[in-house]
């Protein structure tokens, strides 16, 4: 299961940013169990551990990009058509948490009356 980005974030703090998160990974690269490595490095739990190291298999941490006004504009005009937030977020090329807030925004983010089901 993939944990969420504040949780990794969390955990980077919790090791004492990258230095602590290199060294955690160089550490379970040489083969150490991952409750042997949370101990060394002062951790209750390993939880941490797996996150730096699913953090580097997914590369560095980056912020949401922000939804340009115009891709808003897209949405909102897909949503009056009747698509499906799912079916926006394909078209429109972002997640379905992404239309979902812009529909927020909006007043949209319900089932609109009356819009054919597509």
């Amino acid at each position: 299961m993939r944990m969420p980005e504040w949780r990794v974030r969390y955990c980077l703090e919790r090791l004492g940013g990258e230095e602590g998160a290199r060294r955690a990974r160089e550490l379970y690269e040489s083969g150490l169990p991952v409750r042997e490595i949370a101990r060394r490095l002062g951790l209750s739990s390993p939880e941490c551990i797996y996150a730096v190291v699913e953090a580097r298999r997914r590369g560095p941490y980056r912020r949401r990009a922000r939804v340009t006004p115009e891709v808003e504009e897209e949405v909102v005009r897909l949503r009056l058509e009747g698509l499906s937030m799912p079916r926006i977020a394909e078209r429109v090329g972002i997640s379905v948490g992404s239309v979902y807030r812009v529909l927020k925004r909006r007043g949209l983010a319900g089932r609109l009356r009356g819009a054919p089901r597509r």
